[in-house]
């Protein structure tokens, strides 16, 4: 794809965290999950799956102005960072890149179609460091995703609860099955 890799992308989040504690500035962190694409690389193949990434992200190039940080994270997931940008432009800016990657893409007489689901995350409102961030905004998308695929989803303490006692529920659940402790009431 031409984008940051997972440690360059880290090292460039940290010194962006470390200029915005100094000139007291906000950071947005856009964890973005192509929906659907997962059917491409298996009704399609491989091949084509990797130009449709490579094809996001130039989308997602053009979408993002030079002075913010963006990276393919991993499979058919990117981050990017905002600087200078209050919650409305964030969300402006989130929406613009799903529907710039839900565009068609042409390849080899396939007309493809997937879409984009982001979680956002801020610093330091939500996060101390860089990992806790994209931490926080993968939770986001995820929780999203679960709930309206192909939008926008901002963590926030509420969130993170729901998202913490539904992990203590399914750990002390599974406890509950290996220790014996449910008993059917009719």
């Amino acid at each position: 794809t031409g984008l940051f890799n997972r440690s360059a992308f880290i090292n460039e989040a940290k010194k962006q965290l470390e200029q915005a504690d100094t000139k007291h500035e906000y950071l947005a962190l856009l964890f973005i999950d192509l929906d659907g694409f997962k059917k491409v690389n298996d009704s399609i193949d491989h091949a084509t799956g990797d130009r449709v990434l490579a094809q996001t992200a130039l989308r997602l190039q053009e979408e993002a102005p030079d002075n913010h940080l963006l990276c393919r994270w991993g499979g058919d997931e990117f981050l990017l960072m905002l600087a200078n940008m209050d919650e409305a432009e964030v969300i402006a800016k989130a929406k613009s890149l799903i529907k710039r990657v839900s565009e068609c893409y042409e390849i080899d007489n396939n007309r493809i179609t997937i879409g984009a689901t982001i979680g956002v995350a801020y610093y330091p409102q939500h996060a101390r460091n860089e990992v806790e961030l994209i931490q926080l905004a993968d939770t986001a998308m995820y929780y999203q995703k679960k709930r309206a695929p192909s939008t926008v989803g901002v963590f926030s303490d509420v969130l993170g609860y729901k998202i913490s006692r539904e992990l203590k529920l399914k750990a002390r659940l599974a406890d509950a099955i290996e220790n014996e402790e449910l008993r059917l009431v009719y």
